[in-house]
């Protein structure tokens, strides 16, 4: 969740806009009064703790994940109780529901590793949606679905290009260690083609320490070097087959040594 602060902000801004309407509405009641204004002390200092201060005035400060974390419980306790509240006013379990789903689908990684982006990605969806439901209280979604829309589909895109462009260096990777063990060149170490937007995918380690990957490509020599994603991109782009790819990034490799 602090790691994306775009919906967290969103969350926080949504829930604290609920607040006061409430408060609004039940001036008259004061634990609930002082509750809710509990509720938007936790909000403002979950925010201001993380996005302001965590990075800058308390870099140095040795407890700083400790009250992270205790921030981070408080701020989800907030999201449950609000929409636990929202819930039984509308009758609609929805709200309710999807941070339900979200802590449900994140308790695992808890006790199980390794953990990485993809574990957090059901928590986070069923957070974005938990969004766009409680647009719905700001009535501001017949207003704001056309833009949302658009934003989708650019999302949609932008990730289609990105997955596209990864699997195919993936594949031509793959390809290219095949051909380096069917003719055993070079002869003292293997040539690795980068994939490219590596902060979009998980890896443990690098391929050519990675003896898992080694096993499954029978792949016998130990040594690897890095070819920049940029420069196999450029061979690849001016030769007609793979075959003549991979000679080109092996003789370009042997006239570096």
């Amino acid at each position: 969740m602090i790691d994306n602060p775009i919906i967290t902000v969103l969350l926080a801004v949504i829930l604290g806009y609920l607040i006061i309407k409430n408060l609004q509405k039940r001036s008259g009641n004061k634990l609930g009064t002082v509750v809710s204004y509990l509720e938007l002390s936790i909000l403002i200092a979950f925010i201001e703790y993380h996005y302001i201060l965590f990075n800058t005035f308390l870099k140095d400060f040795g407890h700083r994940y400790l009250v992270s974390c205790l921030l981070s419980i408080l701020f989800l306790l907030v999201i449950v109780i609000e929409m636990a509240k929202l819930s039984l006013e509308t009758h609609n379990i929805e709200y309710i529901a999807l941070i339900a789903a979200a802590i449900v689908l994140i308790v695992p990684f808890f006790v199980v590793t390794p953990f990485g982006p993809r574990g957090a990605f059901a928590s986070y969806f069923c957070l974005c949606l938990l969004v766009v439901a409680l647009c719905n209280e700001l009535n501001a979604v017949k207003f704001s679905l056309p833009i949302i829309r658009i934003m989708m589909v650019m999302v949609v895109i932008f990730y289609a290009g990105l997955a596209t462009r990864i699997g195919h260096a993936s594949r031509i990777k793959n390809d290219f260690i095949t051909y380096q063990e069917k003719h055993n060149t070079p002869k003292d170490y293997r040539l690795y083609l980068e994939v490219p937007y590596n902060q979009y995918y998980w890896a443990v380690h690098p391929q050519a320490t990675d003896s898992s990957y080694r096993g499954y490509y029978k792949i016998k020599t130990i040594g690897g070097k890095l070819v920049p994603y940029a420069k196999w991109r450029l061979i690849e782009k001016n030769t007609n087959s793979n075959a003549e790819m991979f000679s080109q990034v092996l003789k370009v490799d042997s006239q570096n040594k």
